[in-house]
């Protein structure tokens, strides 16, 4: 009995103290979505495209790709179908681009080389007769596709089980399942009859298992086929963030409290309660009644609390797509002493740099 409520004792004092850190914290997060630019500038007057897949083999191909597999030692039609989840993949993020329209089109499909190596470009011809039904500034087409992967003994590792109650020391042995993916990509712009972009990309996913053998462990990884097809879809997905601007999510603190101030008495004045207040609308995503909080707090005769409410109108500026305002506001911060304003301020210049290349990327 008695070693049952030193255990309970234990679990709250624990909990108490992660209670008490919590409370004590000054600091919260919040998440707010941001476009990001392209790795490349793709034309302004390029907007609505189709996507096409290259990847089966010419009948003079087909014997060369056959043989190709069998040296790789890959199994008969994973390549073709996982082409199918990389330009699907590719479709997927391109209908919610904040760029591009993207045009469907399930039947348009070309002949290729079927392996890494990546034909000759299509003809203009060819390509006029396959889309004189579709109005379209551009074609983005799959023109290679090739997977190879690979099963590795990575070693052991010691890790706790609870086995019977008792926490024991257990030696486990780890396999790796490595697949490597090449797709050849060519842009061809269609008005002015030329290629943009033409590339061959890399892309890798490592599938990992642990298991009490070496055995168990490499016959617990995926399945080959189900393999090859992430790094497919990662393939794609890969392409898209290269040539469109795309959604993200920006994850960044903010002060919702006063608490961890030296010299500063919480309850001096109501200071401390506004940003709380503040705080809710954040939650909220209120901005416009977080800000009039937080500019009555500027002038704070604690520097501070200052730099804390200008640090959070920077924040505020960031969410609203006000880069310029929002470097301003953190200069004010970083010049009343605010540590974390050196941080937030080179990730503020960063994202004006990003800004600088989306305009270059996206016409107002």
């Amino acid at each position: 009995i008695s070693k049952l409520i030193k255990k309970k004792m234990k679990n709250r004092i624990s909990l108490l103290i992660i209670v008490l850190y919590t409370c004590s914290c000054s600091v919260s997060n919040i998440k707010f979505e941001a476009i990001k630019p392209a790795q490349i500038n793709v034309p302004t007057n390029i907007e609505s495209l189709i996507i096409a897949n290259r990847t089966t083999p010419t009948k003079n191909n087909t014997a060369e790709n056959i043989l190709d597999g069998i040296l790789s030692g890959e199994q008969i039609g994973v390549d073709k179908r996982s082409s199918k989840d990389c330009i699907n993949a590719l479709k997927f993020k391109m209908s919610n681009s904040p760029r591009f329209k993207l045009i469907s089109t399930e039947s348009i499909e070309f002949k290729g080389s079927g392996t890494s190596e990546m034909s000759k470009p299509l003809k203009w011809k060819k390509i006029e007769n396959n889309l004189k039904d579709f109005d379209a500034d551009a074609l983005i087409v799959l023109e290679s596709f090739d997977s190879s992967s690979r099963v590795m003994d990575l070693g052991t590792r010691e890790r706790k089980k609870k086995i019977d109650g008792e926490w024991t020391k257990i030696i486990e042995h780890i396999a790796s399942l490595n697949v490597e993916v090449q797709a050849g990509w060519r842009i061809y712009d269609l008005k002015n009859q030329k290629i943009i972009d033409e590339q061959r990309f890399f892309d890798r996913k490592i599938f990992e298992n642990a298991d009490k053998t070496i055995v168990l462990a490499k016959m617990g990884l995926p399945k080959l086929n189900f393999a090859v097809s992430q790094a497919a879809i990662l393939s794609g997905e890969q392409f898209f963030y290269r040539v469109s601007p795309h959604y993200i999510l920006i994850n960044r603190e903010y002060f919702k409290n006063l608490k961890n101030i030296k010299g500063f008495k919480i309850k001096s004045d109501n200071s401390n309660s506004l940003f709380i207040n503040a705080s809710r609308y954040v939650s909220n995503k209120n901005w416009r009644e977080a800000v009039k909080i937080w500019k009555q707090l500027i002038n704070h005769k604690n520097k501070s609390v200052a730099s804390r409410a200008y640090f959070n109108l920077a924040l505020a500026s960031e969410a609203n797509g006000q880069i310029d305002i929002a470097i301003t506001w953190i200069n004010k911060s970083l010049d009343l002493g605010n540590k974390k304003a050196k941080i937030y301020k080179s990730k503020l210049e960063k994202r004006k740099l990003d800004e600088i290349k989306l305009n270059q990327q996206i016409l107002n």
